[in-house]
């Protein structure tokens, strides 16, 4: 495990340092942040996040899928920032889909409340974001699906089967 973290210097405002974590193809990793915090990382993900809880709050690079479980403090909110979005989070439980080479950054809210691109998001709703011209989308989507995806089962819901082989292809590290 300690071969997916990598400390960074000279990042963060609080002079810390910051920590990488970056999940190759076929993998995922859990950790527990020092508040707290429970963050599921999947397959080609990268999270850049602070070795120690700042005053003002947390700001977490991602590129790539994770679900979080992130601890209530409304003195720091954690904003997850993605190359299109940002999701701005007091305490919930939510999924983001980032990926850099695609178009549109997905956060499916579980539990609580997110904002993203200032958008407030409910339980069961998802937003999808076209960082090109900054139009959010917001469908209705289970929950429970990404909380079985957290257990390690995969539940697929008027899903087309190319999108579903190219998800199992990163989970499974297969061609």
């Amino acid at each position: 495990v300690i071969d997916l973290v990598q400390q960074l210097t000279g990042n963060d405002p609080n002079g810390e340092g910051m920590l990488k974590i970056s999940v190759p193809r076929g993998r995922t990793y859990i950790f527990t942040m020092e508040e707290g915090s429970r963050v599921y990382l999947f397959q080609e993900t990268q999270l850049v996040f602070p070795g120690t809880l700042g005053a003002n709050g947390r700001e977490v690079p991602l590129d790539g899928e994770a679900y979080c479980e992130v601890a209530r403090d409304e003195e720091r909110p954690v904003v997850v920032k993605t190359a299109g979005a940002s999701v701005k989070v007091l305490g919930t439980s939510f999924n983001v889909t980032a990926y850099s080479p695609q178009s549109t950054v997905e956060t499916a809210l579980v539990s609580g409340s997110v904002e993203i691109n200032n958008r407030l998001l409910r339980p069961d709703q998802m937003a999808i974001v076209y960082p090109e011209d900054g139009k959010i989308e917001i469908l209705p989507v289970s929950g429970d699906s990404y909380r079985e995806r957290v257990a390690g089962n995969w539940v697929f819901d008027y899903i087309p089967l190319e999108n579903i082989m190219e998800e199992l292809r990163l989970w499974f590290d297969f061609d």
